[in-house]
C-alpha cells in the first residue's frame, strides 16, 4: 500500500485564556491523546480520515485542547484492506502529529512532560 497524498487541514490549539493572563499554565503538562479513523475504499484508492483531540493537563486542571485532522489517501493496488491496517495508519498519524506538535505548543509556552494515549472505537467505514 502506498501514500498518494496525506495533508493536515484542521490545526487547532485553545487554551484557557485567564490562565494564560494570569501565568497560571504550569511547565509539565501532561498531553491526553485520543483519535478516530473513518475510512472510505473508493475503487482501488484507500481514503483515511484520522481526527485526534488532545487535552492539556495537570494535577486535575485543563489548561487547554488540541484538535488536528489528517486526511492521507493510498493506492492499495489489488490487496484488500484489514481493519488492523487502517489502525496501523491511525497510529503512524499520530507519530507523525507528535513529531511537529512541539512547536505549536512552544509557541503557546506549554511544555509537555508526559504523553498518554488513549485506546479509541475501532476505525468506521464511511459510505
Amino acid at each position: 500500500m502506498k501514500e498518494i497524498k496525506s495533508f493536515w487541514p484542521m490545526q487547532e490549539v485553545f487554551l484557557d485564556p485567564t490562565a494564560c493572563i494570569d501565568n497560571e499554565i504550569p511547565e509539565n503538562i501532561t498531553l491526553n491523546l485520543k483519535a478516530a479513523v473513518n475510512f472510505k475504499i473508493d475503487g482501488k484508492e484507500l481514503k483515511v480520515i484520522t481526527e485526534i483531540f488532545a487535552s492539556l493537563t495537570k494535577d486535575n486542571q485543563q489548561y487547554g485542547n488540541l484538535r488536528f485532522v489528517n486526511i492521507s489517501i493510498y493506492d492499495t493496488g489489488k490487496r484488500n484492506i484489514s481493519k488492523n491496517r487502517i489502525k496501523k495508519v491511525k497510529e503512524e498519524k499520530i507519530k507523525e502529529l507528535l513529531s511537529f506538535l512541539p512547536i505549536y505548543l512552544i509557541k503557546a509556552q506549554l511544555f509537555v512532560e508526559k504523553v498518554e494515549v488513549e485506546e479509541e472505537n475501532p476505525p468506521q467505514k464511511l459510505k
